[in-house]
């Protein structure tokens, strides 16, 4: 007997966690939400809902990943944006990070501008939300399921993310699948169902 043919997925995405806790948002290490692996979204609350800055996947637990991503973020390797107009969901550069395409800064360049910014990244890892939904479907599915979330948001009025990210989007050889999304939060730009 043949096994169907898959031709839908669905994230339910919770949240939000957060590096530390804070004001009643909990740590994704301390939450068992952060056992497990799937897709992941990083956040900055607005007055009308979420603002997707990131879309992620992992084979690995949440909170295993969001330590690497921690450790990058403490180390300049990201963006470091103002962390003021970022609340307000707006972007003000103060560092371009290692993996923007328009600029490889020097470690040299980092060590002399890191006094003047550990004030702002120290204040950004308060300010990322993350929402989580496990998906434990193989590799190539969560693959096509980040892309396609971040294609929509790229397509969207409301796109936040930042250039330079690569994803794996369907193959031409490969049949579209439809992808649910839900969450009790809004994510600002984000269908509910789209195709991956």
């Amino acid at each position: 007997m043949d096994t169907p043919a898959l031709t839908s997925l669905h994230a339910q995405f919770v949240g939000p966690f957060g590096w530390i806790e804070r004001d009643g948002v909990p740590s994704i290490f301390d939450a068992p939400e952060g056992r497990v692996g799937g897709l992941y979204l990083w956040t900055v609350a607005v007055s009308d809902g979420e603002l997707v800055y990131y879309v992620g996947e992992t084979s690995r637990s949440f909170a295993q990943r969001h330590r690497e991503h921690l450790k990058e973020h403490l180390a300049g390797t990201y963006h470091v944006y103002d962390p003021t107009a970022f609340r307000q969901g707006k972007k003000i550069e103060l560092w371009s990070g290692q993996y923007d395409p328009r600029s490889r800064p020097t470690v040299g360049e980092w060590l002399a501008r890191y006094p003047s910014l550990t004030a702002a990244i120290s204040d950004l890892v308060g300010v990322y939300r993350f929402f989580v939904a496990p998906a434990p479907w193989e590799t190539r599915l969560r693959h096509r399921a980040e892309a396609a979330i971040a294609r929509a948001l790229w397509d969207s009025g409301r796109n936040f993310q930042d250039e330079g990210v690569r994803y794996r989007p369907r193959r031409r050889d490969e049949s579209a699948l439809s992808l649910t999304i839900t969450c009790s939060h809004p994510l600002l730009g984000l269908p509910s169902t789209l195709s991956a």
